[in-house]
């Protein structure tokens, strides 16, 4: 008999404590650089009310939508917002409503704005230091848009950044970061304000801090490829069986995929809830049978395991494991 209060649908359980002791050891590694919480797609997955309790050891927040830059505003965050991502008109005319901080990659960009916006604009100028995704890259183009703000009444500009492609490799981060400096120097002749290329890799490399850093995967308990830190997973999905069943050699099971012998639990939960179903054995759109000891099942603990099974990276796992999950926040921060 099934208890009233049982439920067979999975939970993402956010624990508070683990992104306490995460965000601890960021800013004890900090010497009065300013913390921007990277919480973009959906706070990696955790949900984006993980901003929340945030908020207290942040200086800021980055996303890359308007969306969610506008979702902080509606969950009482006053701070500084960081949009990571070049955005339309109509997106513009939101972020300046809810006084996000936009990015600024060319001189055509920045006179798009001038151009179509009389309201006051906050604006971060992005630099191309060898991404090869946006940003300036022309020194001369960059002075060009420095004195282009320097003599706009509405544009109200807030720093200069970067970002580094091959963290791990000191050879490329400093190939990068002299480069970054050759704009900062021009910055600094019209303006002042946070200038950042640190998101965690070089935050862990600890010689690239400048006025702030960017940091997303740490604060959820990851370290990026190359490093080592002492943080701790945030979020486990879990959920209980709907049955179970044995199956031996040669069995079939689903439509029609091979599957192992032995012990499975069929769950609630398929591809279309994040996982793919490119793992063995194979999911339908909305439910699987998992390997397990019966009772509670766990589909994701440690995102560096999935990231092994499936060949791909603990980013995608974050991101994509909870999509249409419920999340519950666990602790106290």
């Amino acid at each position: 008999m099934i208890d009233k209060d049982f439920s067979f649908e999975p939970v993402a359980e956010i624990h508070l404590n683990a992104l306490k002791r995460n965000l601890t050891f960021v800013k004890d590694n900090l010497c009065g650089e300013k913390l921007f919480c990277v919480v973009k797609a959906d706070g990696y997955g955790h949900g984006i009310e993980i901003a929340k309790y945030m908020d207290k050891y942040a200086d800021g927040f980055a996303v890359s939508k308007v969306d969610e830059g506008i979702k902080l505003r509606f969950l009482g965050i006053s701070k500084p917002i960081l949009l990571l991502t070049v955005q339309g008109y109509k997106e513009i005319k939101l972020a300046i409503n809810y006084n996000l901080i936009l990015p600024c990659e060319s001189v055509e960009y920045l006179t798009f704005l001038l151009e179509n916006f009389n309201s006051e604009i906050y604006l971060n100028l992005k630099v191309d230091t060898g991404m090869n995704r946006l940003g300036f890259c022309d020194l001369d183009k960059f002075e060009s848009a420095l004195k282009i703000i320097a003599k706009s009444k509405n544009i109200r500009l807030c720093g200069v950044y970067s970002h580094f492609f091959n963290a791990s490799s000191l050879k490329t981060t400093r190939s990068q970061y002299v480069l970054f400096d050759k704009f900062l120097k021009l910055y600094d002749k019209y303006f002042d304000g946070d200038r950042h290329i640190s998101a965690s890799g070089g935050f862990l490399q600890k010689k690239y801090n400048l006025d702030a850093v960017r940091i997303g995967l740490l604060l959820y308990g990851y370290v990026p490829s190359g490093f080592r830190a002492e943080v701790f997973p945030v979020m486990k999905i879990l959920t209980n069986e709907v049955k179970r069943k044995s199956f031996l050699a040669g069995d079939k099971c689903l439509y029609n995929f091979d599957i192992e012998s032995g012990e499975y639990s069929l769950i609630n939960y398929g591809y279309a809830d994040g996982l793919g179903r490119n793992s063995s054995p194979k999911r339908c759109m909305d439910i699987c049978y998992e390997k397990s000891n019966g009772g509670k099942v766990v589909i994701m603990q440690d995102a560096n395991i999935l990231a092994n099974k499936y060949d791909t990276i603990p980013y995608e796992i974050l991101v994509g494991s909870a999509r249409r999950i419920k999340k519950v926040y666990i602790g106290d921060i």
